[in-house]
């Protein structure tokens, strides 16, 4: 029988959203509860004239941008102007990942340079960041490539002004550990989990 925790924006270090430093997770049950929680992180940076960049699933990427329209923002006008960019998981993952790991220079290499190039848009900004890299490495069962992705995006915020949230599925998370770990490189938790 599975041990259940449930956190509901759970603050683990006083960072708040869209400083930078702040790194949250966001644990879903659903993908239709999870784009309206990127929509408001990412509205929020938009109000704030943050430049932003969404690294998730094709299908994720078109439900995002589909909250952001009906939100009444001209997601098409911020990609022209270099605001926000719009990434596809898999191919950034094959920009680092060697033999099924994060490759930490290569890793620094090309999130550096996406970045760097959407950050252009507002000079010094946070940029405000969503991931899933590591969601999908959790569904492929990498567990341990997907806690190596967050330290390295750890590393990469003393480099770089982000704020990041990046999003599991809750059936992604196997076990107690897992969720342990994945809790640990976050200054913030949202969310529900059950776990074995």
């Amino acid at each position: 029988m599975g041990t259940a925790i449930a956190i509901e924006a759970f603050l683990i270090k006083a960072v708040l959203p869209g400083n930078p430093g702040h790194h949250a997770v966001q644990f879903y049950r659903n993908d239709e509860g999870l784009c309206m929680s990127v929509a408001d992180f990412l509205a929020d940076g938009f109000a704030a004239g943050q430049p932003t960049l969404v690294i998730a699933t094709s299908d994720h990427r078109k439900r995002i941008r589909a909250e952001l329209v009906a939100r009444h923002f001209s997601v098409s006008s911020l990609i022209k102007t270099g605001s926000v960019m719009m990434l596809d998981t898999h191919e950034m993952l094959e920009q680092f990942m060697v033999n099924g790991r994060p490759h930490s220079a290569r890793f620094r290499a090309a999130l550096g340079a996406v970045i760097e190039r959407v950050s252009l848009f507002s000079g010094e900004s946070i940029v405000r960041g969503y991931g899933e890299m590591v969601d999908v490495l959790c569904r492929a069962g990498r567990y341990d490539a997907a806690i190596q992705v967050e330290g390295l995006c750890n590393e990469l915020a003393k480099a770089h002004s982000f704020s990041l949230l990046c999003g599991y599925a809750i059936g992604n998370v196997a076990s107690h550990q897992v969720y342990a770990d994945v809790c640990a490189h976050h200054t913030h938790v949202h969310g529900a989990v059950a776990v074995a």
